[in-house]
């Protein structure tokens, strides 16, 4: 329960009450970073695994726009990775 509070305050902090309940997919919560996600490409889930079968988030600092996707943008990109890495990846919904 501890983490489900969690989880449930830090999205409501990072994308605010206007869009922490709204589905957490590109065409939801995420609607307004989606242009920017795809031009600067500062975070992106690499297509194979560590050793250990873990997913690997690319950090690309040198594609950091500060003037065009804030530090507030950024967080709501990575908890969206987040979110997708530990979601049911099989579902359709989930990558739009």
């Amino acid at each position: 329960a501890k983490r489900y509070g969690a989880y449930w305050s830090t999205r409501l902090e990072t994308f605010g009450s206007d869009r922490a309940f709204r589905p957490m997919t590109l065409s939801g919560a995420l609607r307004d970073e989606v242009g920017d996600m795809v031009q600067y490409s500062v975070f992106q889930i690499l297509p194979h695994t560590d050793r250990s079968g873990r997913a690997i988030i690319w950090f690309n600092l040198g594609q950091r726009r500060f003037d065009k996707l804030s530090e507030e943008r950024e967080s709501r990109v990575l908890f969206y990775l987040y979110h997708v890495l530990c979601a049911d990846t099989s579902d359709p919904e989930i990558r739009r």
